[in-house]
């Protein structure tokens, strides 16, 4: 069927991103500088997420006890232990399709 040929959001968005910033070196990445921790629930997979972080330019950590300054988890995911913002997958798709960082607190 179609709907399992079909790519996921997150890798889409990745093509998508790619296809426009990827080879321009004065291109920093939405997300330049910005650590990120990915929790589990989330609806994309964690590699989908990690690709799309990465190519807009964050760091990606691997473990909740890294330091990192935001939390994408899931929409029924409690507190991030370090006291980082926790935001909402959705935060990351917002802020690439208008390419401008939205407010966490919209995403929380």
């Amino acid at each position: 069927t179609l709907a399992h040929r079909a790519p996921c959001v997150a890798c889409v968005r990745v093509r998508i991103f790619t296809r426009h910033f990827v080879g321009d070196k004065s291109h920093k990445g939405l997300f330049s500088g910005l650590r990120v921790y990915i929790a589990e629930g989330t609806d994309a997979s964690h590699h989908d997420l990690e690709k799309v972080l990465f190519f807009a330019g964050a760091e990606v950590t691997e473990n909740e006890s890294d330091p990192h300054d935001i939390a994408i988890k899931g929409k029924d995911s409690a507190k991030d232990a370090s006291g980082a913002t926790v935001v909402q997958e959705k935060w990351i798709y917002d802020s690439l399709s208008d390419y401008k960082k939205k407010p966490y607190e919209d995403y929380q």
